[in-house]
């Protein structure tokens, strides 16, 4: 799962996840955004709508990231990931 450490991936899926994930290099950036902004979730009446862009682009550039229009992309499959297993278990 990219990475994410346990605890974190347990909460977001509500599963058991592994102790350690391997990061590939190249997702390490968009692992270490969405660490720094898991909490920046927008929702509405329904639940959550997606991160709040606003705060993912102050951090990331506070955080200097890198390649950040590549690493914004990496972040996006991450959230559309979560976004469709929240989906998915609401559904159940």
């Amino acid at each position: 799962m990219m990475g994410i450490p346990a605890a974190v991936a347990n909460q977001a899926l509500g599963a058991a996840a592994p102790r350690e994930c391997l990061v590939w290099p190249e997702n390490w950036p968009a692992v270490c955004l969405f660490l720094s902004v898991q909490t920046q979730w927008r929702s509405g009446p329904n639940g959550l709508i997606g991160l709040d862009y606003g705060a993912v682009l102050s951090v990331a550039r506070l955080n200097r990231t890198p390649r950040l229009r590549e690493t914004m992309a990496d972040l996006q499959v991450i959230e559309t990931a979560i976004l469709e297993h929240i989906n998915r278990k609401g559904k159940r």
